[in-house]
């Protein structure tokens, strides 16, 4: 399977404003002198060898992640945040180059508020006449709450005037499910309204989108529910929005979690590679990348085994992992 992230942000997309620009452009030339710069190439290696939040960002969009299976024209979607925009203009090209006939395209739903919906009114797939999309998720109101999206108080287009042939498809928490060519199956978070994550498993891989999860003082049973549900998988991407510390005083049940949190759920899982998510709208690039930084440091010293082992980082928009 492969995974591209396309929104990574969690609460609202943000950008980078002149300020920031500036910032990254000053940084950058502060370390140029001794460096030959005369050439494209000498330039172009100056620059891979900057910081990535000197160089790049972490991005802008909210939460939308791809992934890619066997069948590359099953296209399987989690979640329909802002990120979902980038992702239907590059599908539109396939679309139209191989026909529409020969994509089906699943949408995963983890609940319904903004920064996890607020892009499917401009994902350019849903207004191609023969597209079909299919919409999944464990909410009862799942159609109704992507219709209301778009009623005309909300948005000038309404769902039903888009040209795919759209479905909606409630699932069940005891069931798994072969969708797309991958198995999937389901659990609840702990968050304002639910939410659910995700597990997808093909040619025994395993990929689990979790976000939106709040971890309370149970998470230390045996029996905790999450450690079964992340048991070996090869990626985990967890929410860690908050700090430790936030996440029992101020941001205490706004159901989000921590970097401390997923790191010891994933060392008592025997996860491979946990992906901090959903990051947080007011840290910048510098603050996101140094979060990642010390998220590992606290990994090489958790008392599990595997510690040494577990790779940490933070999610950005287009980054891709295959497992």
């Amino acid at each position: 399977m492969n995974i591209k992230f396309w929104g990574s942000r969690g609460s609202i997309p943000v950008s980078l404003s002149w300020r920031d620009i500036e910032h990254k452009l000053a940084k950058a030339l502060q370390t140029a002198e001794p460096h030959n710069l005369s050439s494209e190439k000498e330039i172009n290696r100056f620059i891979k060898g900057l910081p990535f939040s000197i160089r790049g960002t972490f991005g802008s969009n909210t939460s939308c992640v791809q992934v890619k299976g066997e069948d590359k024209k099953q296209i399987i979607i989690c979640d329909s945040g802002t990120g979902i925009r980038d992702l239907g203009a590059s599908l539109a090209e396939a679309i139209n180059r191989d026909g529409p006939q020969n994509f089906v395209i699943h949408i995963f739903i983890s609940h319904f508020h903004w920064d996890h919906i607020s892009g499917f009114p401009f994902f350019i797939p849903a207004y191609m006449e023969g597209c079909s999309i299919n919409f999944y998720g464990y909410h009862d109101k799942l159609e109704e709450a992507m219709t209301f999206q778009q009623n005309f108080t909300n948005f000038p287009i309404p769902l039903s005037a888009m040209g795919a042939d759209i479905t909606f498809n409630v699932l069940k928490l005891d069931r798994t499910y072969e969708i797309g060519g991958v198995s999937i199956k389901g659990i609840k978070h702990n968050h304002p309204g639910d939410a659910f994550g995700f597990r997808f498993e093909q040619n025994n891989k395993a990929f689990v989108y979790s976000t939106d999860s709040e971890h309370y003082d149970d998470v230390d049973r045996d029996d905790y529910p999450f450690v079964q549900f992340f048991n070996n998988a090869d990626l985990v991407v967890f929410d860690a929005q908050y700090k430790f510390a936030d996440t029992l005083t101020s941001k205490k049940d706004w159901g989000h979690s921590s970097s401390m949190i997923g790191i010891e759920l994933a060392l008592r899982s025997g996860v491979k590679r946990l992906c901090l998510y959903h990051n947080d709208p007011a840290s910048c690039d510098e603050s996101l990348e140094q979060h990642a930084i010390d998220a590992q440091k606290y990994a090489r010293r958790c008392p599990y085994p595997g510690a040494k082992n577990l790779e940490v980082f933070t999610a950005y928009d287009r980054l891709e992992i295959h497992i």
